[in-house]
C-alpha cells in the first residue's frame, strides 16, 4: 500500500511539473532575431495606438513601419533554425493582412488589422521576447498586444474602446 501511495504521488508531481513547464516555456531565439522581433512588436504597439486613436495618417505610417519590420525579421528568420517555418508563416500572414489593409476602408480594413494582430500576438505567446500584454474582446472577437495595462481596443475603438480582458 505504501508503494502505491508513493507511485501515485510521483505521478501527480511529475504531471504537474510537466504541465507547468509546457505552459511557461517559450522558444529562445538568437539575439539578432530577438532584436528584430522586438522591433516588430514595438512597431505593432505603435500601430495599435494609432488604431485606437483612429488617426488615419499615423495608421498609414505605422502600417509601413510594421511591414518594414516584418521584412527585417523575415531576413533574420534563418536564425530560428527548426522554428523558421512556423515563424515565416506568422510573418507572411501578418504581412498579407497589412498589405490588404492598405487598399481597404471601414469594416474590411478593421478585419485585416484584426487578422494581422492575431498573427503578431503569436510572436509574444511563442517566443521569448520583450513583455507585451495580450488582450481579447469578446464583443468583436479581436485579440491584440499592447504595452499598457489600460484596455484599448484597436479594432472598434469608438464602439468598444474599453472592451477587452487581459489573457497573457
Amino acid at each position: 500500500m505504501k508503494i502505491y501511495k508513493w507511485s501515485l504521488l510521483f505521478v501527480a508531481v511529475f504531471f504537474m511539473t510537466t504541465v507547468h513547464a509546457r505552459r511557461g516555456s517559450k522558444i529562445v531565439l538568437s539575439e539578432a532575431l530577438k532584436f528584430e522581433l522586438n522591433q516588430l512588436l514595438k512597431a505593432t504597439n505603435e500601430l495599435h495606438s494609432a488604431c485606437h486613436k483612429s488617426d488615419e495618417k499615423q495608421i498609414d505610417s505605422s502600417v509601413k513601419s510594421v511591414l518594414s519590420s516584418i521584412e527585417r525579421a523575415h531576413q533574420k528568420s534563418v536564425l530560428a533554425e527548426e522554428q523558421r517555418t512556423h515563424l515565416v508563416k506568422i510573418l507572411n500572414a501578418a504581412k498579407g493582412s497589412l498589405i490588404l489593409s492598405q487598399t481597404q476602408t471601414g469594416e474590411s480594413r478593421r478585419n485585416s488589422f484584426k487578422d494581422a494582430f492575431r498573427q503578431l500576438v503569436q510572436v509574444v505567446k511563442i517566443y521569448k521576447v520583450d513583455r507585451y500584454r495580450v488582450f481579447f474582446c469578446a464583443k468583436d472577437k479581436s485579440v491584440w498586444l499592447q504595452r499598457s495595462w489600460k484596455v484599448k481596443n484597436p479594432i472598434h475603438p469608438g464602439k468598444w474602446g474599453d472592451c477587452g480582458q487581459l489573457v497573457n
